[in-house]
């Protein structure tokens, strides 16, 4: 897989576009008991399943992805990238850690 340069979004920006409830996609790759421990919304396709989950991610939508930290997060923008040239997608700097550090600190943790 080629390294393709993956546009990122803060925490604050999600935030504000949650708050504004602006049409977007939102994608959290971590696992099923992740998601159970702390959850922001969003659709949950753990990193492993995404192959075969591709045909439930938008094509006309900007996407958003996240994960604990941000690690997963970019290797699904840069499959799914690949995989439907075009997509605006975007990686969550910092994941649900930051999440819980700079916007919600009910946000577990783990």
């Amino acid at each position: 897989m080629s390294k393709t340069k993956i546009n990122e979004i803060t925490v604050k920006d999600l935030s504000e576009k949650l708050k504004k409830r602006e049409d977007f996609y939102l994608l959290d790759v971590r696992e099923k008991f992740e998601k159970e421990l702390a959850d922001i919304g969003g659709q949950l396709i753990p990193l492993m399943t995404l192959q075969d989950h591709l045909n439930e991610i938008p094509n006309d939508k900007l996407i958003v992805v996240y994960c604990k930290s941000g690690g997963r997060s970019l290797r699904a923008c840069q499959f799914i990238f690949e995989a439907k040239p075009g997509v605006e997608i975007y990686n969550l700097q910092g994941g649900i850690l930051a999440w819980s550090e700079q916007i919600d600190h009910n946000i577990k943790k783990y």
